[in-house]
């Protein structure tokens, strides 16, 4: 009888042990969804400030899953003459750096995150680094603040989460 005990007793903790197996296998993929990034992202310019930059009329940033740690952005935007800009890029969250495709302002980002509220990077035009960046997420996943630190001043860019 004891035998039977400890064998049941086994069997039940392989069950569980493959039990959290399957959970982290199947949770990691729903995990990323989460990330309060992923969505569509509006910018508000009454509270946004552009020093270096021409503020634009409209700018509006979808961002979606890329890999295991990572973003896609679709973003279009209307510049200060009306024209209509539409740009994207594909990266990971790894600080290298990744074409963007669209952007006159720029043809390469990277990001690094520290957490999903909080990350630092910066943008190249024709091989130079142009400015870096601070991103920093409110803590509801609503607001997302974007500082761009360029030679000339910064820009800051608060996007409101749609």
């Amino acid at each position: 009888m004891p035998i039977q005990k400890r064998g049941s007793t086994i069997s039940s903790a392989w069950k569980i042990i493959f039990g959290l197996a399957l959970f982290s296998i199947f949770a990691m993929p729903a995990m990323a969804q989460d990330d309060p990034l992923y969505g569509t992202w509006k910018l508000n310019l009454k509270k946004s400030t552009f020093q270096f930059s021409v503020a634009p009329k409209s700018s509006v940033h979808h961002y979606t899953p890329y890999g295991k740690d990572g973003v896609t952005a679709v973003a279009d935007l209307v510049d200060e003459d009306g024209n209509k800009i539409h740009f994207t890029y594909s990266m990971n969250f790894d600080g290298k750096f990744y074409p963007v495709i669209g952007d006159p302002a720029r043809d390469a980002t990277s990001l690094k995150r520290s957490d999903v509220y909080h990350g630092e990077g910066a943008n190249m035009k024709d091989g130079k680094v142009i400015n870096s960046s601070r991103h920093v997420m409110s803590k509801d996943g609503k607001t997302l603040t974007v500082t761009l630190l360029g030679a000339k001043g910064n820009d800051i860019r608060v996007y409101e989460k749609q």
